[in-house]
């Protein structure tokens, strides 16, 4: 088996996996009969975290990084912070869901360091 494509495979496209893959599980696991809004919102994150990924490596396949894309590409990471400090207050499933934002920041962690290389085309 070729590792080295594994690797690099996992490097681009693990975070917006795993981000979307919690998102999922939120959306899924709530049980609670709260309208259907409200469960949209409080799974919200990771999916807003895997666009963002995937939106840097597209910007980077196109060819089209500028290093001007950096700040902005930071700023927009807000948004997946703020969601998931939100699904801590209106998330109404198991409480034992909310363990599962340790490896969902480390994926948004690691998708702002890939994707701000990739939309700067600026690589380590």
């Amino acid at each position: 088996m070729n590792w080295g494509f594994v690797e690099a495979y996992m490097q681009f496209y693990g975070a917006p996996v795993v981000t979307a893959a919690i998102s999922a599980g939120y959306f899924w696991a709530d049980r609670s009969g709260a309208p259907l809004g409200r469960r949209i919102l409080a799974s919200a994150h990771g999916a807003a975290a895997a666009l963002l990924n995937v939106a840097a490596l597209i910007i980077w396949m196109v060819g089209i990084s500028k290093r001007s894309f950096a700040a902005p590409f930071l700023w927009l990471h807000l948004v997946p912070v703020i969601l998931i400090l939100l699904s801590f207050f209106i998330y109404r499933g198991p409480k034992w869901m909310h363990f599962l934002q340790l490896p969902n920041v480390a994926a948004l962690l690691w998708g702002l360091f890939i994707g701000s290389m990739a939309v700067t085309n600026e690589w380590l």
